[in-house]
């Protein structure tokens, strides 16, 4: 995963961008977005952009109330700002919620261990579960 800064048209944002399963990267431009910048679906835009600093992942509301309950929110900010998003792309790479709720309860036992990141994740695979199959980004 990759934090970029980018510009299109004259928008400059920032975004993560998710491994796609095969060597490459991608993210969603959302309806919002596009009316933003003024495009439709099937314009070609061009984009320039470059790596940059990470910024802080948004935290599941699920994750967070477990951080709290377990007396972890303090270990947790002093992880990196990668390694808690390894943490939370671990978390969320299955659509199984008992899956789910395993991976949050073993992530704050790790944590109180004193881990710092979750092992054996394979950090090359697409983690947005409703738009891949086993880590690899769905083509249309």
């Amino acid at each position: 995963m990759l934090i970029i800064e980018a510009r299109i048209n004259d928008c400059i944002f920032k975004v993560e961008l998710e491994p796609d399963g095969s060597g490459s990267h991608w993210f969603k431009v959302s309806d919002d977005f596009m009316d933003k910048i003024n495009a439709n679906k099937n314009d070609e835009i061009s984009i320039e952009f470059e790596e940059t600093k990470w910024f802080k992942p948004q935290i599941p509301l699920d994750f967070i109330a477990s951080l709290e309950d377990e007396n972890l929110l303090d270990a947790w900010n002093l992880l990196t700002t990668k390694a808690q998003w390894e943490w939370i792309r671990w978390i969320r790479f299955t659509k199984n919620e008992v899956t789910r709720q395993k991976r949050i309860k073993t992530a704050c036992s790790m944590l109180q261990s004193g881990k710092k990141r979750p092992c054996c994740f394979d950090q090359t695979r697409c983690t947005q579960t409703h738009v891949c199959n086993s880590g690899v980004l769905l083509s249309k």
